[in-house]
């Protein structure tokens, strides 16, 4: 796996160091009956502190389901690449920008051509993983972006259903046209990977369309699945076949410790190569598959592109977008009398708050996940 990197090993320091009394703490008192409380400092840490990083999952999700985007129908789109081109990201992460780029500019360019809109713009944001089942390196894209583009006047334009056939072709072509260009790979073996039958590239589009003023379902793609005792029965039902668009690397759920063996044992979905659905790990094996994972220090794991990127944000955005429906096909869907061809959302500006004031609150993020009120 390569040497250890620094910031890895600062990561598990803090860890260790998580709600420890002896490194700090806060002094709470209530001033009616004097009662007092010591709160230890946590450690903020990504991808490792299971606490912290989902701390981090329900605001980054909180933030995007209500501040981040548009009352329009969303889709989920996953990019994968094949498992000879995976080595490349394992010790230079940023080079997982060029993954980032092309599967903007592809869904883009797909997006215009299937919509007949040149200048169209995009609404996505866009979230890159480096972990798959039983912790390999398996980097892939996860894209949570509006099914259609916006015009230069602030019509959304809906795209049609099974219209994006050919996502996977474009994405594999440009891709490899990326790295190519970036001197990553020789013409040699670009050209073998195109003779391949089976590329190992793959789109995946998300059948399940998230409605307009769905800011639950939302806020359910970009939150990871949850499970254990204690925790609401919706959030146990969510099926474990759905793609989240925020996850952490490894699950308490699935770890079982054997003293007696001194290994992890690690259950997941069956394997296709192992046909069982656990894996034995020696403790720093585990570790070692754990640590892998951990973002370098600044790397941005969530990035926004078009209408959702921070700088349109920042500027006149539509807030109630007029929804055009999306053209005909050759074999058009049943009509509902009840509704209409051209749908016109009035949906209030948004309150104008400060950025901190947005942030959801400790006790609110707990009523979510465990569906108990810390204060009484």
């Amino acid at each position: 796996m390569g040497p250890l990197r620094p910031e890895s090993v600062a990561a598990v320091q803090a860890f260790s160091r998580c709600g420890d009394l002896a490194s700090g703490f806060t002094r709470l008192a209530c001033t009616g009956c004097g009662h007092q409380h010591l709160l230890a400092f946590t450690c903020k840490a990504r991808h490792l502190c299971p606490a912290c990083h989902q701390r981090r999952v329900l605001q980054s999700a909180r933030w995007i389901a209500h501040h981040v985007c548009l009352p329009v129908p969303h889709r989920q789109f996953v990019f994968t690449i094949p498992k000879v081109l995976r080595p490349i990201f394992r010790k230079r992460r940023h080079l997982l920008t060029h993954l980032f780029h092309t599967a903007t500019t592809c869904l883009r360019a797909a997006f215009r051509t299937v919509l007949n809109l040149p200048d169209g713009r995009l609404a996505a944001a866009a979230a890159v993983h480096t972990f798959g089942d039983y912790l390999v390196f398996h980097p892939h894209l996860h894209v949570f972006a509006a099914h259609g583009l916006f015009d230069r006047l602030g019509h959304f334009h809906c795209l049609p259903d099974h219209c994006l056939s050919q996502l996977t072709e474009l994405f594999r072509h440009q891709f490899l046209h990326t790295l190519l260009k970036a001197k990553l790979l020789s013409d040699h073996k670009i050209a073998e990977l195109l003779a391949w039958k089976n590329s190992g590239f793959h789109v995946h589009a998300d059948t399940n369309l998230v409605r307009p003023l769905d800011i639950k379902g939302r806020q359910r793609l970009a939150e990871p699945e949850r499970s254990g005792d204690g925790q609401p029965a919706a959030a146990r039902r969510v099926s474990e076949a759905n793609q989240y668009l925020l996850r952490a690397p490894f699950s308490l759920q699935k770890i079982t410790w054997k003293p007696e063996t001194r290994t992890v044992i690690y259950r997941s979905r069956r394997s296709y190569h192992t046909k069982a659905n656990f894996q034995v790990f020696t403790a720093n094996d585990f570790l070692a598959a754990v640590v892998d994972h951990i973002p370098p220090k600044g790397q941005q794991t969530i990035r926004y592109y078009g209408l959702y990127s921070n700088r349109s944000r920042g500027s006149a955005r539509p807030t109630h977008p007029i929804v055009v429906p999306p053209p005909r096909t050759k074999k058009p869907p049943p009509e509902k009398p009840q509704e209409e061809a051209t749908q016109i959302l009035l949906v209030p500006p948004p309150e104008k708050t400060t950025a901190r004031a947005k942030r959801p609150l400790w006790r609110d993020l707990i009523k979510a996940v465990w569906a108990v009120d810390p204060l009484h």
